[in-house]
Order: structure tokens, then C-alpha cells, then sequence
């Protein structure tokens, strides 16, 4: 699965991955909304970014409960060195 950044990615004052870089994963869980309005959960684990030329590994998770939620946050690190 692909996901697209929607602003500049900073850390402080540096843009380190500009809107529109792609982020790839894979859905690792998805279960729809139940009865009586209980949401569904989504579960996504993160691989790589790819920002201009470069490719940047990510390790993180992030899941989502609820109908028409949006992924907001992206928790990512990137080896150093």
C-alpha cells in the first residue's frame, strides 16, 4: 500500500521529505465497523519513504479505530551514520 505525504515532513527547521514523497507498507489488520456502531480497527506497519532520490527505511506502526478516520501521524526512524 502506498501512502502520500500531504505537507512537508520537518525536524525543526529542515524539510527532510517534501509533500508528495510516497510512503510504502502493508496492511497488517482490517476489520470492519461492527453492530450498534462499534468502529472497525485498521492496522498499517511501514517500510520505506522514498524521498527525492534517496529511500528511508521506517519502522513504526500506527492503527486507526473508527468509520472515516484519516491516518494523521506517521512515527518513523531512520538509521543514523
Amino acid at each position: 500500500m502506498n501512502l502520500v505525504l500531504e505537507q512537508d515532513l520537518k525536524v525543526g527547521a529542515v524539510t527532510v521529505a517534501k509533500s508528495g514523497s510516497v510512503a510504502v507498507g502493508t496492511i497488517t489488520d482490517a476489520d470492519q465497523a461492527g453492530i450498534a456502531g462499534r468502529p472497525g480497527d485498521l492496522g498499517l506497519k511501514l517500510a520505506y519513504l522514498k524521498t527525492g532520490d534517496s529511500t528511508v527505511r521506517l519502522r513504526g506502526a500506527q492503527g486507526k479505530k473508527g468509520k472515516g478516520q484519516r491516518l494523521r501521524s506517521l512515527c518513523f526512524s531512520a538509521p543514523s551514520g
